[in-house]
């Protein structure tokens, strides 16, 4: 962070306010336009979220939202960060680190469940909101017990990040294209191209119903901390 200026946006939610200027105090809070273009987010999707759409839903003018915002990028971090919240006490109450990190992992997914418009959004690998960091500092204390240097731990926190985003992801693109199904019917005999375990599949409904479930994601959470459960030929 040396030499760098926080973006405003990501301040915000630290409660880094800027300087009041003259004129009336302010009549809403930061947390009044976030939890306000989470809702419309949720409601009508990302692209549905402007200054102007905020602004109405709050009662106010666009103007005035620029008395606690700079631009819309601050808007954007301030969703973020109340989409994820702040993590439950239940990770670190967990026995065990395994168990805490796959508390944190069902947890977190829940909350991209619950905010779907989230998954796209940039993570801040660089500079993070509040929020965020206090996840990322509740999976490093579940990991706490386990003998493992720093860059390893945060390796496998990005890990099981990337298994949770795109385990939202997937369920969320299979729930918006449940109404117009692949055609896998349609598709030459793959058995007779060769390709016998990708036709076995397509059969057996698994491309088609995509991989969402709960206990399809706690599959991949346990092989990502205990490894895949099988074994190499001799």
């Amino acid at each position: 962070m040396t030499g760098r200026r926080m973006p405003s946006g990501v301040a915000l939610t630290w409660g880094v306010r800027p300087p009041r200027g003259r004129g009336p105090a302010p009549s809403l809070t930061v947390e009044d336009i976030a939890a306000a273009a989470v809702a419309i987010a949720d409601s009508d999707g990302l692209a549905a979220v402007t200054m102007e759409a905020v602004a109405r839903a709050l009662g106010c003018t666009k103007m005035a939202l620029y008395r606690y915002l700079e631009t819309k990028d601050d808007l954007v971090a301030l969703m973020l960060d109340a989409a994820v919240g702040r993590p439950p006490a239940a990770i670190a109450r967990a026995r065990g680190p395994r168990v805490g990190l796959t508390v944190w992992a069902l947890e977190l997914r829940t909350r991209y469940q619950d905010h779907p418009w989230a998954i796209d959004l940039p993570l801040g690998a660089t500079v993070m909101t509040r929020n965020q960091t206090l996840w990322l500092e509740s999976a490093l204390g579940a990991m706490s017990e386990w003998d493992l240097a720093m860059p390893q731990m945060l390796n496998l926190v990005l890990l099981i990040n990337g298994h949770v985003l795109f385990s939202a992801k997937i369920a969320r693109d299979a729930s918006a294209a449940a109404t117009s199904p692949p055609d896998h019917a349609s598709i030459p005999s793959l058995a007779a191209h060769d390709l016998p375990l990708v036709a076995e599949a397509l059969s057996a409904g698994l491309l088609s119903d995509g991989i969402d479930g709960e206990a399809d994601f706690l599959w991949g959470v346990e092989c990502i901390l205990r490894g895949i459960p099988t074994t190499e030929p001799a």
